[in-house]
């Protein structure tokens, strides 16, 4: 999935320590772009969305969500629900493994969806974006088989009704003390 197309520009610490110096796609300065673009492909994260000086929304780095999605393990069929839009570039990697229909995404921010919603289309795909709090789920959507980042629903209760038995999610929760209980199959049965 070509990152670019989810990152028109991002923010980097400016030379002189003192701010943000924003790099993007159609800087008139060719080094700015070149860096721009330089910057995409790395891996780490990038700072999508300032507001007020402070990081508001960001793209993941990819390799980390390379190993997310891997341990998600989703199959033909799940339904996943991502709280936390960002860029859209993890729901466009969903779509692109499940289908448009088989991934939904929310976030609280207009301008973050309605972002993520354009970048998507850009690349070709047309999930669900919603805006709204992904506590409380999202109405009129298939029952979540899978959700990234994690989904408690029996501590959320907007999200009960949307979630199968025992959702799959991430971080891993191998542990029995973890806050959230153990990672479970949906299939039933705790993950390793």
């Amino acid at each position: 999935m070509p990152r670019h197309l989810f990152v028109p520009y991002y923010y980097v610490g400016s030379a002189d320590g003192r701010g943000q110096d924003r790099l993007w796609r159609d800087s008139p300065d060719p080094y700015t772009r070149e860096r721009w673009l330089r910057g995409v492909y790395t891996d780490g994260p990038l700072a999508t969305r300032l507001r007020d000086g402070e990081l508001l929304s960001s793209s993941s780095q990819p390799s980390l969500m390379a190993r997310m999605l891997a341990e998600l393990r989703v199959t033909d069929g799940d339904h996943v629900l991502e709280i936390g839009a960002g860029t859209g570039y993890n729901a466009a990697l969903l779509a692109h493994r499940l289908g448009d229909d088989h991934v939904t995404t929310v976030d609280l921010d207009p301008e973050i969806t309605d972002s993520a919603r354009a970048h998507l289309a850009d690349a070709g795909h047309h999930p669900a974006v919603i805006t709204g709090d992904g506590a409380r789920g999202a109405p009129n959507t298939p029952p979540t088989t899978a959700s990234s980042p994690p989904a408690p629903c029996p501590r959320s209760p907007g999200l009960a009704p949307q979630c199968t038995p025992a959702p799959a999610s991430w971080p891993p929760r191998h542990r029995p003390d973890h806050p959230h209980g153990p990672r479970r199959d949906p299939r039933g049965g705790q993950l390793p």
